[in-house]
């Protein structure tokens, strides 16, 4: 297939407008790291979610229809926040159910210490 000088052109002017939303949009990547940074454990690098962010960044350029009328910045962190969750969510060991599951059990452990009082270390014939 044959491409035309038009074509090409196009190309070249959209793939230079992507760069310049992205070069000047590049602080907002660093701000909803720092929003959801503090709400995840210690052990996630803060360098993984900042790639992780500029990747979203660059989604975001890739798809972003200025004719909708929203603005890039508002439409940027959404997406940068969807990949940021996304990496979270790879990151993490245990599945959603997993942790819903988890969760039930928890609820009801408490719910039974409240009716029935907190449990009795084992008597001597039941810790061998």
């Amino acid at each position: 297939m044959k491409t035309t000088r038009k074509t090409e052109r196009v190309d070249v002017v959209r793939a230079e407008n992507e760069e310049a939303l992205v070069t000047q949009h590049l602080p907002l990547v660093g701000y909803v790291v720092s929003e959801i940074a503090h709400r995840v454990p210690s052990h996630v690098s803060r360098n993984d979610l900042i790639s992780a962010g500029m990747l979203g960044l660059a989604q975001a350029a890739r798809s972003f229809d200025p004719s909708r009328g929203i603005a890039f910045d508002r439409f940027a962190s959404t997406r940068i926040r969807g990949a940021l969750l996304d990496e979270l969510r790879g990151l993490d060991w245990a599945s959603r159910s997993v942790r819903a599951r988890s969760a039930v059990c928890r609820a009801r452990r408490r719910s039974s210490q409240r009716v029935w009082g907190a449990p009795r270390p084992p008597t001597r014939s039941r810790r061998r």
